[in-house]
Parts: C-alpha cells; sequence; structure tokens
C-alpha cells in the first residue's frame, strides 16, 4: 500500500473509464423513449402497453372506410385512462424516422389523446412540421432526456370533440389491449380493470 505524505510531488494520472459507452442505436434510443413514455402515463394514472397492434374488425361499410386506415398499425405506445380514454405515443428515433412516415395522422383516428416522443433535436423539427396542421390541438410532444433519463411534455395534447372516435373503435381497442395484457400478466391486468372490463364485455354488440 502507498502511502501520500504531505509534501509529496503528485504526477498526473491518466484515468479511463470503466467501460466503454458507445452511442445507442436507433432501436435502443427508442426503446429508451418507450420506456419514459409509459413511465410518464403510469405516474399519471394511466395504464400504458407497448406494441398494440390496431387491426379491427369492420361490421359495415362505414366502419370499413374508417378502419382502412388502421389497417397493419402498431402503437408503440398504448395506455388507458380511468374513463376509458385512449392514449397513444408514436415513438421517432430521428428526424429521418419522422419524415418517412406518411401515415402517422392515421393514429389519430384511435385515440383521444396523442403524443410524439423523441429527443429534443427531432421534436423541435416535429413541432415546427405540424404547425398548421388541421389537427394540431390534439398532437402533444414529448422530449426525453437520455442523459438524465428525464421526460418532459412540451405540448400537452388537447381533446378535441371534433375528432371523436367512434364508440365501436374505442370498444375493440380496449378489449384488444386489455386481453392482450392479461395474458401477458397472467391475470392479473382484468383485475385493475375491471370497470373497464364490463363496460366492453361485448366488444362487438
Amino acid at each position: 500500500m502507498a502511502y501520500i505524505r504531505p509534501g509529496d510531488k503528485l504526477e498526473p494520472v491518466e484515468t479511463k473509464p470503466l467501460f466503454d459507452m458507445k452511442p445507442l442505436t436507433r432501436k435502443e434510443k427508442a426503446d429508451v423513449f418507450r420506456f419514459l413514455a409509459a413511465q410518464n402515463l403510469s405516474k399519471r394514472g394511466l395504464h400504458p402497453m407497448f406494441e398494440v397492434k390496431l387491426d379491427l374488425a369492420s361490421f359495415n361499410h362505414e366502419s370499413m372506410s374508417y378502419l382502412n386506415h388502421l389497417s397493419g398499425r402498431r402503437a408503440d405506445v398504448l395506455a388507458i385512462g380511468s374513463g376509458y380514454g385512449i392514449t397513444i405515443v408514436e415513438v421517432k428515433s430521428s428526424v429521418s424516422d419522422f419524415n418517412t412516415d406518411k401515415k402517422w395522422s392515421d393514429y389519430l383516428k384511435a385515440c383521444d389523446v396523442f403524443y410524439f416522443c423523441s429527443d429534443g433535436k427531432t421534436i423541435e423539427h416535429i413541432a415546427q412540421s405540424i404547425k398548421g396542421h388541421e389537427k394540431e390541438k390534439k398532437i402533444g410532444l414529448m422530449v426525453c432526456d437520455l442523459e438524465h433519463m428525464k421526460l418532459e411534455i412540451t405540448k400537452p395534447s388537447r381533446r378535441d370533440e371534433s375528432l371523436k372516435i367512434p364508440d365501436f373503435v374505442r370498444k375493440q381497442i380496449l378489449f384488444k389491449a386489455i386481453v392482450s395484457a392479461d395474458v401477458f400478466l397472467g391475470g392479473q391486468y382484468l383485475a385493475m380493470l375491471k370497470p373497464a372490463y364490463s363496460y366492453i364485455d361485448k366488444p362487438y354488440a
């Protein structure tokens, strides 16, 4: 063991990090954004789920026309509120990820509240892009700070009664989400959302 005495001359020592921190891949960034978004929604009393498919059944010409826009869509994060409200969070890993997505507005047809979630630079770009959009009021923005693992809502999503989703869409999405979560959690989820489940006990009626 070496001792340092008062007056000893100390030479600078080159230090190295305990491990090399490589830049996150796009997928890894998206996973972190999803986690932070779900954490935020959970703290606000919602029940978030990941990767919820929005393929729904149609019953007539009207519903078929409406649901065609949702065919093949999958919500990155979908959360259910106590009043059966549906929140969808669309995660974007970069500016280019947003620019190449020409169908994100279809998600507005399947939720009451909608958010984009990404890093500050990407959200700043999205904020400029949605200005003047006919549904701008409904589009909220979440900014993630990867260094401190924090999320901030810079633009809240506002419900728009003129964009209210049809009951047949709400019932199917709630049923699909709740049953999927219940299977994953081994029967615990229905107990947490029993009022919501009783509301959609017959989703195809």
